[in-house]
C-alpha cells in the first residue's frame, strides 16, 4: 500500500528533485572544466619542454 504525500511533502520532494538535478549539471559542468585545465596543462607543459630543449647546449657531432 503506497502512502501518499501531502501537499508540502510533494512540493519539497519537487523542490528536491529540482535541486539535484541542478547540482548534477554543476557537477558535470566543473568535471568538463576540468577535463579542459587538464588538457591545457598538458599542453602548456609540452611547450614548456620543447622551450627548454632549445635552449639546452646541443652536443657536438664534431665526435
Amino acid at each position: 500500500m503506497a502512502q501518499t504525500l501531502t501537499p508540502l511533502e510533494q512540493q519539497l520532494a519537487r523542490q528536491l528533485e529540482k535541486l539535484t538535478a541542478e547540482q548534477a549539471g554543476r557537477i558535470q559542468d566543473l568535471e568538463d572544466r576540468v577535463a579542459e585545465l587538464e588538457k591545457e596543462r598538458k599542453a602548456m607543459r609540452r611547450m614548456l619542454d620543447f622551450f627548454d630543449a632549445l635552449n639546452s647546449p646541443q652536443p657536438s657531432s664534431d665526435g
